[in-house]
């Protein structure tokens, strides 16, 4: 067969072709993402805070803010760290909490650690402790005002130190 007969015949086949699907190819199933990498069991925090003192309480006052897991003024709280804050209220500190802890920060002025207190108070919300790394919490506020006395439990030796 010569070269211009085959040529004919291919292109009558091509005539031939009935199929109108102009539709576009199924697209291929979707990669599946990587797994994501297990998360630690502790998270790092650091927090920098204020207490905002009343104006009758003497600048000699010892002022503390706790950091819980969980609710801070709950009777039965369990305190991962209490820090001592400046005359001017600021305090600083830096803790290891589980993984996706809702942290709640108070305040008080106590004669001594765990003292009770009528003076005292809890930051508004909480701080949620999940993130790779350190995750960072500053310029919040504690305001202290007059409550029912409260003695806040506290953090097992060791705990929260800076």
């Amino acid at each position: 067969m010569t070269r211009s007969a085959l040529f004919a015949i291919t292109v009558s086949l091509a005539a031939c072709n009935t199929n109108t699907d102009k539709r576009p190819a199924p697209a291929p199933p979707p990669v599946a993402a990587p797994a994501a990498a297990p998360h630690p069991d502790k998270c790092e925090v650091e927090m920098v805070g204020q207490l905002v003192v009343p104006p009758n309480v003497p600048p000699t006052a010892k002022l503390a803010a706790y950091v819980v897991d969980g609710d801070c003024a709950a009777d039965d709280a369990k305190p991962l760290a209490r820090w001592e804050a400046t005359p001017r209220g600021v305090f600083t500190g830096e803790i290891f909490s589980r993984w996706g802890a809702d942290l709640t920060v108070c305040g008080a002025v106590e004669d001594k650690a765990g003292a009770p207190t009528t003076t005292w108070g809890k930051a508004e919300g909480v701080f949620h402790a999940e993130k790779s790394g350190e995750v960072v919490f500053t310029d919040f506020k504690v305001p202290l005002t007059t409550r029912p006395k409260h003695a806040f439990p506290q953090p097992a030796p060791g705990a929260g130190e800076r």
